[in-house]
């Protein structure tokens, strides 16, 4: 007589199957001599894009999907939406003087249309992988993630609270509790983050020239 089996219970695979480990990101011992080296890049506006990757440190997607309708000039500000951040939260970019300059200048080459860096293939932004393509083509010892880590560091060397840099970074806050009370986490701290961005332009522009 056959047994029939109603239900197959779970097996229980964990730690069975090893995950992959993380790779570490490549930080440059000479991060400023790196970012100098964009200018070998032969197209401008990617260029641009590379800077601007550098001087706001978020995700490749967040960077190259950028509307100018985002910027707020006289507020020095950028307003990422939530529906363009990885954590759906909104997020706050203060636009140190440098960075506040390559704006301008790029404004006069795409601020025709709704993007910062518009696709050459269809009415869409370029998307986050050609700016990895375009740090791999000039060997760049980074990749557009890495400078997360990088201004991340930075900040905490330079003794800048971790709150600060946790915000910037756009980190979801550990503590739940105090999670819930932030339903506008991306105004919190702003003054203090605006100064924190401002010393990291200023330190990777100074070094650059």
């Amino acid at each position: 007589r056959v047994r029939r089996v109603l239900s197959t219970p779970q097996l229980d695979l964990s730690g069975l199957i090893p995950r992959k480990p993380r790779t570490p990101k490549v930080i440059p011992k000479d991060i400023p001599a790196t970012f100098r080296r964009i200018d070998e890049y032969p197209e401008v506006v990617m260029r641009y894009a590379m800077k601007i990757q550098f001087y706001a440190f978020l995700r490749s997607s967040e960077t190259m999907g950028a509307k100018w309708s985002e910027f707020d000039f006289k507020k020095e500000e950028w307003h990422v939406p939530k529906d363009r951040m990885k954590m759906n939260r909104p997020h706050i970019v203060p636009l140190a003087p440098q960075m506040l300059k390559l704006l301008k200048e790029l404004k006069k080459i795409t601020g025709v249309t709704p993007y910062l860096f518009p696709s050459m293939h269809n009415e869409k932004a370029m998307s986050g992988d050609a700016l990895s393509k375009a740090f791999r083509s000039i060997n760049l010892v980074i990749v557009p993630h890495g400078c997360r880590t990088a201004a991340g560091t930075w900040m905490r060397n330079n003794k800048y609270a971790p709150h600060l840099v946790e915000s910037q970074l756009s980190h979801v806050e550990k503590n739940q509790i105090a999670a819930a009370y932030q339903n506008e986490p991306h105004f919190l701290y702003l003054d203090e983050r605006k100064i924190m961005l401002k010393s990291w332009a200023e330190w990777l522009f100074s070094k650059a020239m």
